[in-house]
């Protein structure tokens, strides 16, 4: 499954694209709920979805709050020894010291200015910490192609496509693997989708560092 080039994947329109896939992970509440199985949410989806070559992917959210927030929780936060789909990147990232992978994500953070909204205790390597950076990140460069920062472009370019290949790249796919039988009927999706938009990610990073090289 790949995600069409065709797609017109603006700074913005990625960073609207990451913005919603956060969303989709968010804690289970009532709001959070009923924000699934709104017709916004479903729109959303639907247009993200619709750039996706492969088989479709499906939005199925449970319709009773209680046995929603039950299979949420079992799928990523509670088991024995660990949830079957945890959503931090060190549990799959078995190539490098849990540390290290927790300090690269903390400067890459604090290097732009990310001032996390989630202020729970989740370790920094969190998937939701990630895709808040991320979007966090694609704000900024959009912001610095529209006033023509070139040097500031290229710089953000890079860091988007060294943060997607090293944090998000490195365990998403095995995550979309452990959620083939996940009690939440649309984890799967999601960390499809999500892992689509990640290795889009790193193409549009290229292709804008590349734009900017050749504008100097």
């Amino acid at each position: 499954m790949t995600i069409r080039n065709s797609i017109d994947w603006t700074p913005r329109h990625m960073a609207a694209a990451f913005a919603f896939v956060h969303a989709l992970f968010r804690k289970p509440s009532p709001d959070q709920h009923a924000w699934l199985l709104s017709s916004e949410c479903r729109e959303m989806w639907n247009e993200f979805v619709s750039s996706i070559e492969g088989p479709l992917l499906l939005l199925d959210v449970p319709t009773d709050y209680d046995d929603y927030s039950e299979r949420f929780i079992a799928t990523f936060d509670v088991g024995t020894p660990t949830p079957p789909v945890p959503l931090i990147e060190s549990h799959y990232n078995k190539r490098e010291p849990i540390p290290r992978i927790l300090h690269e994500n903390i400067l890459f953070y604090r290097q732009f200015g990310l001032q996390l909204r989630d202020t729970s205790l989740e370790s920094a390597d969190h998937l939701r910490h990630q895709l808040e950076f991320v979007q966090h990140l694609l704000e900024y460069h959009a912001r610095l192609t529209e006033t023509s920062k070139l040097t500031d472009v290229q710089q953000v370019a890079r860091a988007l496509a060294d943060y997607a290949s090293r944090h998000l790249q490195s365990w998403l796919p095995e995550a979309v693997s452990c959620a083939v039988d996940a009690p939440l009927q649309f984890a799967q999706p999601a960390l499809t989708l999500t892992n689509l938009l990640a290795h889009r990610l790193v193409a549009h990073a290229g292709e804008s560092l590349q734009e900017a090289i050749l504008v100097t």
